[in-house]
């Protein structure tokens, strides 16, 4: 799962990544764009995960993330939340 979150008042934003199976937190970034899909990819990497292996990825609507999942995560299936 991935969402954005306010780090406090103001246009200040965080994007977090959930394994939500498991409920647990996989990876916590600055920012909203599609980088921070990216950057998830990467540290999941360099953590010994295959990205191959993501097949679901929950997001909501923002095209910023689903250019992010488009690139980094073409094997995954996207499901909207609203």
């Amino acid at each position: 799962g991935i969402d954005e979150t306010s780090m406090r008042r103001g246009q200040n934003y965080i994007t977090v990544v959930h394994d939500l199976d498991a409920k647990r937190l996989l990876f916590a970034t600055e920012g909203r764009d599609h980088k921070t899909v990216l950057d998830f990819v990467d540290d999941l990497k360099a953590h010994g995960g295959d990205s191959e292996q993501v097949k679901h990825v929950c997001m909501d609507m923002s095209a910023a993330y689903a250019k992010g999942v488009g690139l980094a995560l073409p094997q995954a299936q996207i499901s909207y939340d609203r």
